[in-house]
């Protein structure tokens, strides 16, 4: 998933990511990690920007390592959903004016801007107990006018399904994704809101 000398970027990068407080920027992240200049500057942006890697290949080596260690022989419990990561910047691709699902209320919709994210976790249980814990295993960002939040969270749930053959899943998520119970979905039950007088198969009739 990278070429050698793009491994030893993410590397880096990573350990900046980690290391750096406040906002993680590669200028900063760079003045923990490569402190020296062992490396153009350029190098790192170029990375980021144009770098030979599959995220589809980080994600599929997370789940399938994650599934294994946690659940290594039960039925896979999963749980999806959209939420606003607040990025600023003109240049960041994918940002918009979204929904914030976290401050917003019945009466009073509030919106933000950065990135929608929709993310499939797994859900582990601590061995100290408590609530379960989602461990992000797929990601997509969605972009206005592009594929819906529901698409993307199929074309993960069927990435996820290629990645554990034989397992069986199954996914939970909001009444947004209902309609993901007729998305062919092998191996998969989904479990969803759904209002009592919704059509459950075609509109009634006018």
């Amino acid at each position: 998933m990278f070429t050698a000398p793009g491994f030893a970027v993410f590397t880096d990068l990573l350990a900046g990511w980690v290391l750096t407080p406040g906002r993680r920027t590669i200028t900063r992240m760079l003045s923990v990690a490569d402190p020296q200049g062992r490396r153009a500057h350029d190098a790192y942006h170029r990375f980021v920007r144009v770098g030979r890697w599959s995220m589809t290949a980080l994600w599929r080596v997370l789940a399938v390592h994650a599934v294994a260690l946690f659940v290594p022989d039960a039925t896979v419990i999963l749980d999806c959903d959209d939420t606003v990561y607040k990025k600023t910047g003109r240049q960041v691709t994918g940002t918009g004016t979204f929904r914030d699902a976290v401050r917003s209320t019945r009466a009073r919709v509030v919106y933000a801007w950065g990135l929608n994210l929709v993310i499939i976790t797994l859900r582990v249980t601590p061995p100290w107990g408590g609530c379960p814990l989602g461990l992000p295993i797929n990601m997509r960002v969605h972009h206005k006018g592009a594929a819906t939040t529901v698409e993307l969270a199929a074309q993960m749930i069927r990435e996820i399904i290629d990645w554990l053959p034989g397992r069986d899943l199954r996914l939970h998520a909001d009444g947004a994704y209902a309609t993901l119970v007729g998305a062919d979905l092998p191996r998969t039950v989904v479990t969803s809101r759904l209002r009592r007088d919704a059509a459950l198969y075609e509109p009634a009739p006018p």
